[in-house]
């Protein structure tokens, strides 16, 4: 069962299972776990429930390419990151699917790591192998000072995502309402659209983020 909320990314879920007691190490017949089948899925948030509760990063560094600096970044650990920035890990390096620590820290969000790997000198606007930017995945973890910290280290937030959305459609999109400001105080078209034409205010509304469409 934990696995397969794991693989559908249904966090809440996998926390209140953790909480009951149920197995993390559990492994079906082909050898994937509960992080491997979230981490298939992009659902990073189920993925640090799990190691957070002890769950084994094999997968991450076997198959995704991880080192400790990707993991620290992805876990929003800075004590992590400064410890393995002082060990000499490389502040850029990309894992298998192109991420940076940097991405990864923006994502998680951590404040504290993103400033630690922009004072080291990271690449703010580094792309993973499907042109996803840093500034994308800070709009995935969604705090407002991680993106202004970017943005006032160069980072562009004129990218768009996989299917031409904006950084302000996603923003909208998610009901967060202080990105949304931002982004279109920095310029971003608030008539933006994805492809097929929905706007970034009828998705808020459709997601019944009032705050937002008002």
């Amino acid at each position: 069962l934990l696995q397969h909320a794991a693989f559908f990314g249904q966090t809440d879920v996998v926390s209140l299972l953790i909480g009951r007691g149920a197995e993390i190490a559990v492994s079906d017949q082909q050898g994937d776990d509960a992080v491997s089948d979230a981490a298939g899925n992009l659902s990073w948030d189920t993925v640090r429930v799990l190691l957070r509760a002890g769950a084994s990063p094999r997968h991450l560094t076997t198959e995704w390419g991880f080192s400790p600096l990707h993991l620290a970044a992805l876990l929003g650990d800075a004590a992590g990151v400064a410890r393995e920035l002082a060990r000499g890990a490389a502040v850029d390096a990309p894992t298998r699917r192109g991420m940076t620590p940097l991405a990864l820290a923006a994502a998680a969000p951590s404040r504290a790591a993103v400033r630690l790997l922009v004072d080291a000198g990271a690449n703010v606007n580094a792309a993973d192998e499907v042109q996803q930017s840093v500034s994308q995945y800070a709009g995935e973890g969604g705090d407002l000072e991680v993106v202004k910290l970017l943005t006032a280290r160069g980072a562009n937030l004129a990218v768009t995502g996989a299917v031409g959305q904006s950084l302000l459609y996603d923003a909208a999109t998610a009901g967060n309402l202080a990105l949304t400001e931002l982004f279109a105080a920095r310029g971003l078209s608030v008539d933006g659209t994805r492809f097929g034409g929905a706007t970034a205010l009828l998705e808020a509304a459709r997601g019944q983020h009032a705050e937002v469409v008002l």
